[in-house]
């Protein structure tokens, strides 16, 4: 009963079956252009998706290497596992972790999060677990997304372990940049890392002051 990996649904076994097609050429681009529609379906988004090759946790890096410069305070709601995991990778890029912490298995408010900023008037973004997989709460993104909008923070969602399963709306939530997984809730394969990417994700990375600290995690190589 663990979030994952899941057992893989058997069209997806069927097709692993098959030879392994080249990721490049028209062919591949086809598949690949049609994958990333189903995607933004998913995303409920009509902002640019990608798919990113690794594990979850190296999309949830990717956002934060492109996002993050020397000094940024990051919001972060630690309820879970994971979110102690936000917390560290923030710190790796040199931001400035700023945690709402709650005890394993509790909620955090989008009220809590709106005091926090009250306090904190500089943050420059907010991160935040969908669904935090060690204790199975599910955070309310959705009016978090609110508070975001409101406060000018970029807003980060990792849906890793509730991608496909619960509902999220990127574009009606003000999420700015999301990432699913392809093997929990979707019963496809490990290491296929869905990335919905908005507006003000690539406006920040053009207008960073600071170099991006990795080329193959650089949102410019991938653009």
């Amino acid at each position: 009963m663990i979030p994952g990996p899941s057992e893989a649904d058997p069209r997806v076994l069927a097709t692993l079956a098959a030879p392994v097609m080249a990721h490049y050429g028209t062919d591949w681009g086809i598949e690949y252009g049609t994958t990333l529609d189903d995607l933004k379906k998913i995303f409920k988004t009509d902002e640019q998706v990608i798919i990113f090759p690794g594990p979850g946790n190296g999309g949830v890096e990717l956002v934060a290497a492109n996002v993050i410069e020397p000094g940024d305070k990051i919001l972060i709601i630690v309820n879970g596992w994971f979110g102690e995991i936000l917390s560290d990778i923030v710190k790796t890029y040199g931001g400035q972790p700023i945690e709402i912490r709650a005890e394993y298995g509790d909620m955090i408010s989008a009220a809590d999060v709106e005091a926090q900023l009250e306090k904190e008037k500089d943050v420059k973004a907010i991160f935040v677990v969908q669904n935090e997989t060690s204790s199975g709460v599910e955070n309310p993104v959705r009016d978090i997304g609110r508070v975001a909008r409101k406060h000018g923070a970029i807003y980060f969602v990792d849906a890793i372990s509730s991608f496909g399963g619960v509902n999220i709306e990127v574009d009606n939530w003000g999420i700015d940049a999301c990432v699913g997984y392809g093997s929990k809730c979707l019963g496809g394969i490990h290491g296929a890392v869905p990335i919905a990417i908005g507006r003000r994700i690539w406006e920040e990375v053009e207008s960073r002051k600071s170099r991006i600290p990795s080329r193959f995690m650089n949102l410019t190589i991938w653009k």
